[in-house]
């Protein structure tokens, strides 16, 4: 029998294995608002805020893919997704900070 370490997704609510988790930093750049809140992959024990792979895909790439090629313009899908996954690691802090 093995032991599998989880956690919880705080956009989702649903509990998932550490490999299908993100954590998230509430460290804040004041000067490149899309920088912030940085995403670590390693250490989650030591983070409040997690986000899963399932959420980043649905609240973040499908949203990005559907506004903007990224064949045609690469540079800003990659600003879309940027935006987005501001946007869903901000809902996850906020969820924390509310649910503490």
């Amino acid at each position: 029998m093995s032991i599998v370490e989880s956690y919880r997704c705080d956009k989702c609510k649903q509990i998932k294995p550490q490999i299908e988790i993100v954590a998230v930093s509430e460290q804040q750049d004041l000067f490149d608002t899309l920088k912030s809140y940085p995403t670590k992959c390693t250490l989650m024990n030591r983070y409040d805020t997690h986000f899963c792979t399932t959420c980043y895909n649905e609240y973040v790439i499908k949203p990005a893919e559907a506004a903007i090629s990224k064949k045609r313009n690469p540079e800003g899908y990659n600003l879309k997704v940027l935006e987005l996954a501001y946007h869903l690691k901000k809902q996850c802090i906020t969820a924390t900070r509310e649910s503490s």
